[in-house]
């Protein structure tokens, strides 16, 4: 038959666990294989291709014996990138920040086999600046948990009931799995009404620090749908899970990411933060908590000095842009976690905005 073109497949590399995992098709269109290029994939990933031969009159042959591919382990060059290179990065920054409008600070680190470049543009210009990583706190939670899953302290399929967690929800059916993918169908208590109007009228006051009230916003709601069965994203997840944290190593959570991840990593600009991050700082803005966008009373406010701890496990820490390219090499080389461990962390995740099962 007169070949038309292939069509793509792909799927992991079997294991025990999924011996026969599903096939992924890379491309609707049947195209030339010389011309078909294949991206996105994941360093140091073992991973199966295979292809279907389409004729003129679009039928399909039998799929093609799989072949094995193993992409290359991620690799850094302490040199630094070449003038071109970081000519070409400051001229798509630049024109990022003219085209959306964006005059304040824009603050990038670039590692990779090439080469480093860590750069400043607008206000706020040196790598030195301390500023709040917010919700990338919670991929600093997620490792504690799987440090403990490592350690043999703590198993995905433990439900929050056997912590002591039974908050008006279906504690004996949430797990840990559901907890860290977002799919425990229990409210989020930022997005109360009560919790926006605290944080526009007292963002300092101390009620946030023993976290009774974001416990009470939380759960008060009950169990908004059966675990397992909607994405939510939502940040009492990540509460939970640090609370869980600091039963199980008998610590703060703050003091377990500092011990058992920061140390480690030489992440000594990186702080569960006390306050407001240390100096130099740089103010961090995001929308009021309450109004959101609405003319006059919403809008961007500067939410530097805002009360930590009424986001803890789920939006605490502060950083520097150096110390966040340490965090991403651990999160593409991994020296924390063992190899299974960390195929967890990289390979278990929910799709948005798919929400349902």
């Amino acid at each position: 038959m007169t070949i038309k073109g292939y069509l793509f497949f792909s799927r992991p590399n079997p294991t025990d666990e999924v011996p026969d995992p599903e096939w992924e098709i890379l491309n609707e269109v049947p195209e030339p294989a010389e011309n078909f290029l294949i991206e996105g994939l994941d360093y140091n990933t073992d991973v199966e291709f295979a292809a279907k031969a389409v004729d003129l009159a679009g039928n399909e042959s039998e799929m093609s014996e799989p072949l094995d591919v193993s992409t290359l382990t991620y690799t850094h060059n302490d040199d630094p990138l070449d003038e071109e290179d970081q000519l070409a990065i400051d001229s798509i920054v630049k024109n990022y920040m003219k085209e959306i409008g964006l005059a304040n600070t824009v603050q990038i680190a670039v590692t990779g086999p090439r080469g480093h470049y860590t750069q400043g543009y607008g206000v706020y210009k040196s790598p030195d600046y301390h500023w709040r990583i917010g919700s990338n706190t919670k991929l600093f939670t997620a490792t504690a948990v799987l440090q403990c899953i490592q350690d043999g302290l703590l198993s995905l399929d433990d439900t929050i009931e056997q912590f002591g967690v039974t908050w008006s929800v279906d504690a004996a059916h949430i797990t840990i799995r559901h907890l860290l993918m977002m799919r425990a169908g229990i409210f989020d208590y930022t997005q109360d009404s009560s919790f926006g109007l605290m944080m526009y009228l007292w963002p300092t006051a101390a009620t946030w620090t023993n976290m009774a009230y974001q416990h009470s916003l939380a759960f008060a709601r009950g169990q908004l749908w059966p675990a397992g069965k909607v994405y939510y994203y939502c940040n009492t997840n990540f509460l939970v899970l640090g609370d869980i944290v600091e039963k199980i190593r008998e610590k703060t959570i703050g003091e377990v990411v500092e011990q058992d991840i920061l140390a480690p990593l030489g992440m000594t600009e990186t702080t569960w933060l006390p306050w407001v991050p240390p100096a130099p700082t740089m103010p961090g803005y995001g929308w009021d908590m309450l109004f959101g966008a609405m003319p006059i009373l919403g809008g961007i406010r500067n939410q530097t000095g805002f009360n930590p701890y009424a986001f803890k496990s789920s939006g605490q820490m502060s950083s520097t842009v150096k110390d966040m390219t340490k965090w991403a090499l651990e999160l593409c080389n991994s020296t924390l976690l063992e190899p299974e461990i960390n195929a967890l962390r990289q390979e278990r995740f929910s799709i948005m905005p798919l929400a349902m099962n």
